[in-house]
């Protein structure tokens, strides 16, 4: 399944973030991941099928440990 269906989803889910960082809802990070999974439940696994080697790396200062 290629990443074009995904291109709607996932351009819903950026929009949702840009407007709660618009709208002082908050920083909108994690949002956007929230709304991608809620409309396509695949998404993660389609994107990380795409990865060389199967491989994610996770960077941030909240929330790796969960």
């Amino acid at each position: 399944m290629s990443n074009v269906l995904l291109r709607p989803a996932a351009t819903i889910a950026r929009a949702a973030g840009t407007l709660s960082r618009r709208f002082g809802r908050g920083g909108g990070t994690s949002l956007p991941g929230k709304v991608l999974l809620k409309l396509d439940p695949s998404a993660l696994a389609r994107l990380g099928a795409e990865l060389p080697g199967g491989v994610a790396m996770i960077s941030g200062t909240n929330g790796k440990t969960t």
